[in-house]
């Protein structure tokens, strides 16, 4: 059976994948103003192709970053309710190398490059610019957050990274989320989760709820390595899945 990485180890790296969906929802009302789009699944789009925002009615897109060499850097996976494409849309001449990917049958409506400035969309939408404001601001965040996430433990990067959510009602991250975004498996993210609950550092977390019983423990577990040893002496060495 393959053996799966000790909580205590180094984690390796891999291209951080992240999972959104309904962060822009009130924009379906807009889509009037857009041009509809449908993508059959498999359907490859070039960020060099792409004009405009573009709005997820129905269906799925991942999108990967690729550095200068072609390797990837990340992945995020957009379900409905998402805009995509927004820098180059308010920055012009902005290039980055996407490759999107359709998941499944996608309905899509395209908005204009010009929509964003046209002052009688800004004053009966204002509500809509402050949703793109504040889903580009977390999309920034979490890009921010998983690219910091590159040393540690996997106790001490998943407790820093439950610090990160804890003053959030609704996490919106699920269990799978938490481990694509640290680059861990699921059965050692859910793992560790059981250790916490059965430890009385937290009492639930899913996606819509994460309830912490002990913050100064789980401060320590996030911050301070001689925290961690403690927290994994007596384990084995090896653990199989």
């Amino acid at each position: 059976m393959p053996k799966i990485r000790e909580e205590g180890e180094k984690h390796a790296e891999r291209p951080a994948e992240i999972f959104m969906e309904d962060i822009n929802t009130p924009w379906y009302e807009a889509r009037h103003l857009g041009t509809r789009l449908v993508f059959p699944k498999g359907h490859i789009i070039f960020s060099s192709s792409l004009q405009g925002l573009h709005f997820i009615a129905s269906g799925s897109f991942r999108l990967t970053y690729l550095g200068a060499n072609g390797e990837e850097r990340g992945r995020l996976h957009l379900g409905r309710g998402c805009l995509f494409n927004e820098i180059p849309t308010l920055l012009g001449d902005f290039r980055y190398n996407v490759v999107f990917r359709c998941l499944e049958a996608s309905e899509v409506w395209r908005f204009d490059t010009a929509l964003l400035e046209n002052m009688e969309f800004l004053a009966a939408f204002p509500h809509l610019i402050a949703n793109l404001l504040r889903s580009m601001a977390e999309k920034s965040y979490t890009f921010f957050y998983s690219s910091m996430q590159t040393s540690g433990t996997s106790m001490r990067r998943l407790c820093a990274l439950l610090l990160q959510m804890c003053g959030q009602n609704k996490p919106r991250m699920s269990q799978n989320d938490v481990a694509n975004m640290l680059g861990l498996h699921q059965t050692t993210v859910a793992r560790l989760i059981h250790r916490l609950r059965k430890e009385g550092v937290i009492a639930k977390f899913t996606k819509n709820e994460l309830q912490i019983l002990d913050m100064a423990r789980l401060r320590e577990l996030a911050c301070c390595p001689s925290h961690e040893k403690r927290h994994d002496r007596g384990r084995p060495s090896n653990e199989s899945r």
